[in-house]
């Protein structure tokens, strides 16, 4: 089969689909977790505001929401520990009813994961809230409820996907661009391709297409039938970061002002806001407003203490990425095909055999890896093998241990919180890193920050990285947490991978003006005014 998008649900189902011993084939048109999937919560979550939704209203659906995902986050914590965590989240209490409401919730929430629960949820004293996260607002706090979630490094784990798929023998590519489908009889039974790097073109074919490219779905779905009514509502979800805070753990906000909810979460080394939601056009570079970045700093201010207040200066990156929400298709006219629904995502069948899957989220992406794979074998009239997922581990996973950040630090000299970078970013392939720093490659990209050159080498000869974004935005996150010091790495990146792929002078100049003018358009730097009253 051919999977078509390099995401979340593009590398899961080539993966889920190679470990069956099929021979699968996955094309991305830019970089792997370029778009959506590199720009998340980064949480594996079950969904709290599912489960108030499902207790509320007795809603079965949004009740089977609840439970299908807190499967999923034991799965997702098993498959990748070394870029997986537990995540104690802190939801502050300013009212004293707010105490038994959520704990109460929140309890049900553990009852409901049952034998595969993380930790219990409890209550915190007003002293305890404030010694777990010591810049929260003082004044008016009675205490909180404390529970338990999933964190994980969201473009690392899309690229360790599109790895481990590679080891199972799918052959996999970024920067190569669907032009059309080649169909037969009626039937999809291939793809036109072109390197968007040498413009090469070609037709590959197979006895099913995959089409997971996220909220690109519907480009894919109208290269098949040109009448086929759109799937994806699209919403951008805005981040901050800020490194100022001393906030060591997750905190939840159960009613946001858009309606939604809202965390605060530790992310490499500084503090995560999100998110909003808001409608907005599927494009690949969406862009982040000066009223959206407004909203989280003054959502985040409400629960901060006076004196930790955010201001602007205070805030290293931003970033937003489009929700590839889907609609019910019960409620779009579909001639032929068959539909497979569910709250959390769609496998689509197009009259043509073309396979779509639209919707979910990342902590759901094993389940949804599976439903399409199952849909594709009865497409393709491939034989049936069964899912190995419950054995299925990523690499860098096998040999990790929680003492392999000491290990580095001792065997290779590295400083405490490089040597914990490395482990929690590579896993058992951490040693490969170190062993390149070792060889003169030790010097960090910034001063204020673990990530080193070796980094820069690895990615391009392990993890497909072929430009400067590739490395700073998605192998490391530099430009995730401190968009000016990963401007400022840009010389020095592009020389280290001038060097590894070969680069001449012309094309390391081009390198380096595209990525600045890619950091030019995107975050702090790109913010549009605020809108006019």
């Amino acid at each position: 089969m051919i999977v078509l998008g390099g995401g979340a649900t593009g590398t899961g189902t080539a993966l889920e689909a190679a470990r069956r011993g099929y021979k699968v084939a996955l094309v991305e048109a830019n970089d792997f977790a370029s778009g959506t999937s590199s720009r998340s919560t980064k949480l594996i979550h079950g969904g709290v505001r599912y489960l108030e939704n499902a207790i509320k209203h007795l809603d079965r659906e949004q009740y089977g929401l609840v439970k299908e995902g807190l499967h999923e986050r034991k799965a997702f914590l098993r498959m990748a520990p070394h870029l997986t965590d537990e995540l104690r989240l802190v939801t502050p209490c300013y009212h004293w009813w707010e105490i038994p409401y959520y704990y109460v919730g929140l309890s049900i929430y553990d009852r409901i994961a049952g034998r595969e629960n993380l930790h219990a949820t409890r209550v915190l004293s007003r002293d305890a809230t404030e010694a777990h996260l010591p810049d929260v607002k003082r004044d008016g706090l009675v205490g909180s409820v404390e529970f338990s979630d999933g964190e994980f490094n969201d473009s690392r784990m899309a690229v360790g996907l599109a790895v481990t798929a590679a080891a199972h023998g799918a052959a996999v590519a970024s920067y190569v661009r669907v032009e059309g489908l080649v169909q037969d009889d009626g039937k999809t039974v291939g793809v036109q391709l072109r390197d968007g790097r040498s413009g090469d073109v070609w037709t590959a074919r197979a006895k099913v297409v995959v089409n997971a490219t996220g909220p690109f779905i519907d480009s894919v779905r109208q290269m098949d039938d040109p009448a086929a009514a759109p799937l994806v509502v699209p919403s951008a979800g805005t981040h901050i970061t800020v490194k100022s805070l001393n906030m060591p753990q997750g905190v939840l906000v159960p009613r946001a002002p858009n309606g939604s909810v809202a965390f605060f979460k530790p992310f490499e080394g500084g503090t995560l806001i999100g998110t909003t939601e808001e409608k907005t056009a599927v494009t690949f570079e969406p862009g982040t407003t000066t009223d959206q970045v407004q909203y989280l700093r003054d959502l985040a201010n409400q629960y901060l203490d006076p004196a930790h207040q955010i201001q602007d200066k205070d805030i290293t990156a931003v970033w937003t990425g489009i929700r590839p929400l889907v609609r019910d298709p019960a409620d779009a006219p579909k001639p032929g095909g068959s539909v497979r629904l569910s709250r959390k995502h769609v496998v689509e069948v197009s009259d043509s055999g073309l396979v779509t899957i639209g919707g979910g989220k990342w902590t759901s992406f094993g389940r949804m890896a599976e439903d399409t794979v199952d849909e594709a074998l009865q497409v393709g009239k491939l034989p049936e093998q069964p899912t190995q997922r419950d054995s299925a581990r990523l690499i860098g996973s096998h040999g990790w241990s929680e003492d392999l950040p000491d290990m580095l630090a001792t065997d290779f000299g590295l400083a405490p919180d490089v040597a914990e970078h490395l482990a929690r970013s590579y896993g058992d392939r951490a040693v490969m890193v170190a062993d390149l720093a070792r060889h003169g490659l030790d010097k960090r990209l910034s001063p204020s920050h673990p990530y080193l050159e070796a980094e820069v080498v690895y990615a391009a000869r392990h993890e497909y990285a072929v430009d400067p974004v590739d490395a700073l935005s998605r192998r490391t996150r530099l430009a995730f947490v401190d968009e000016a010091a990963a401007q400022a790495a840009l010389p020095r990146v592009v020389e280290l991978m001038a060097s590894e792929l070969g680069w001449t002078a012309e094309v390391a100049a081009r390198q380096l003006a595209d990525a600045q003018a890619y950091y030019a358009r995107n975050g702090k730097t790109a913010l549009t005014p605020p809108a006019t009253p």
